[in-house]
């Protein structure tokens, strides 16, 4: 398995939330900023995000230029299609060169869905990586979406920042229920509102050495934060959070059949795992993240400078006994293989 990524892929953001909970307004904020005009945006044919209002011409079938220099493309067809379009235009210098790509997903899109589209087709995973996923939660109907939609928990599960939309509309109780709600569906994702100053930060995240590296570590720091065990379970679904910690080296062939094993058995209900391994030939921790069954390529950090030396991962899982996931995981990878 591949450690590392090719320097010069394209990070593909990914920009979800349920119906009407304000995917526009946040996408039309992050475009209107000066650093986002290498970007080019992917939207669905519904026609949800409302861009006509910035919108200075056409200079291709179904794409456009934004005033911010960003492209804007209509997703007619498939996302793999859109994006070996997108490539080709560029290359043929059709259209203005772009340094990452944010799709905007349907009010009811699977993101782990989105994601497996990236890693799916070879020509697509060595040109572009999957960059940030963000989720837009409304703060005034995430409560009843939460027991209501199944793909709420999806969108909310499989986010690296969760982008609070319309808490003005609530008071400051109601506000710390949704910090609540949020922190036990995935306690390891970001929560910002749109008055934050980092929100101008996100999809921003196609940086490069020192700075990559400081960035990965700041997102990392929400392990610390978790409990080992985190399992009760929340009244509107059977979701679970489990942690699962050691301090001895991990064998990286052996972890990687027993996540290849997990996820074959068990993937559609392994809403989110991500975290560090302890990988003893490693210099530094190796990072893992996915969504069910899609897996983002690992990747190195130069030193385990500031994080403590220990595999330390988190599962978001749905109806699944997370005993059995920590069980499984000393049985498998921490005990060696028989050589009899």
């Amino acid at each position: 398995m591949r450690m590392t990524h090719e320097e010069d892929a394209i990070p593909v953001g990914i920009l979800t939330g349920f119906l009407g909970s304000g995917k526009t307004t946040a996408l039309r904020r992050i475009l209107e900023a000066e650093a986002f005009g290498d970007s080019a945006v992917l939207i669905n044919e519904f026609g949800e995000v409302g861009l006509d209002h910035i919108l200075v011409g056409e200079i291709a079938p179904d794409v456009v230029l934004l005033n911010s220099g960003c492209l804007c493309c209509t997703l007619r067809g498939e996302l793999r299609d859109a994006l070996s379009s997108l490539l080709t235009r560029r290359i043929r210098k059709e259209i203005p060169p772009f340094k990452r790509v944010i799709v905007e997903t349907t009010g009811i899109a699977q993101p782990s869905l989105i994601l497996s589209t990236v890693f799916a087709d070879p020509q697509i995973r060595h040109h572009y990586t999957v960059g940030e996923v963000v989720t837009t939660v409304d703060a005034v109907h995430a409560p009843s979406q939460s027991r209501q939609e199944e793909v709420w928990l999806e969108q909310v599960a499989s986010a690296d920042d969760l982008l609070i939309t319309k808490s003005d509309c609530i008071d400051e109780s109601a506000r710390e229920a949704i910090e609540e709600l949020l922190i036990r569906a995935n306690p390891t994702a970001r929560r910002l509102y749109p008055d934050s100053p980092d929100m101008l930060n996100l999809f921003a995240l196609n940086r490069r050495g020192e700075e990559a590296e400081q960035a990965k570590r700041r997102r990392l720091t929400a392990l610390s934060m978790i409990p080992r065990r985190a399992h009760d379970k929340p009244h509107y679904t059977s979701v679970a959070t489990v942690r699962v910690v050691s301090e001895s080296p991990v064998d990286w062939e052996s972890f990687g059949v027993w996540l290849s094993m997990l996820l074959h058995a068990h993937g559609n209900d392994i809403l989110r795992v991500k975290g560090l391994l302890y990988i003893e030939e490693s210099e530094g921790p190796v990072v893992i993240q996915g969504v069910q069954h899609v897996i983002h390529p690992p990747e190195h950090l130069a030193s385990w400078e500031g994080l403590a030396r220990a595999t330390d991962l988190v599962f978001i899982l749905r109806g699944l006994n997370p005993d059995l996931i920590q069980q499984s995981f000393d049985a498998f990878v921490r005990r060696p293989a028989s050589t009899s």
